[in-house]
């Protein structure tokens, strides 16, 4: 979008396009207490040096515990479970 230039980190400088798509998540409550699994699935479009582009998915699960504060709602901690990608580049690096 015009005037985020800079926002991104710089893992993300070689995704000219990505797209960060939540479903809704499960959630079970245990009075302050809760855990949540929620899908998602990220398009991106990686930018080659060569020329081109090419669009590919990835996805996982996300895995929250939750605490009910005095501020609301808050996650304790977040796990990514059973990533999957479909037609990602075999040269893809992972971010350092």
């Amino acid at each position: 979008m015009a005037g985020d230039e800079g926002l991104a980190p710089p893992a993300l400088a070689a995704f000219p396009l990505t797209q960060h798509l939540i479903g809704l998540p499960l959630i079970r409550l245990d009075g302050d207490r809760a855990s949540a699994r929620t899908m998602l699935i990220n398009p991106m479009q990686l930018a080659r040096s060569q020329g081109g582009d090419h669009l590919f998915l990835v996805g996982c699960t996300y895995v929250d515990e939750l605490v009910r504060t005095a501020d609301g709602w808050r996650i304790a901690s977040r796990v990514e479970q059973d990533f999957w990608a479909k037609d990602a580049p075999a040269d893809l690096e992972p971010a350092a």
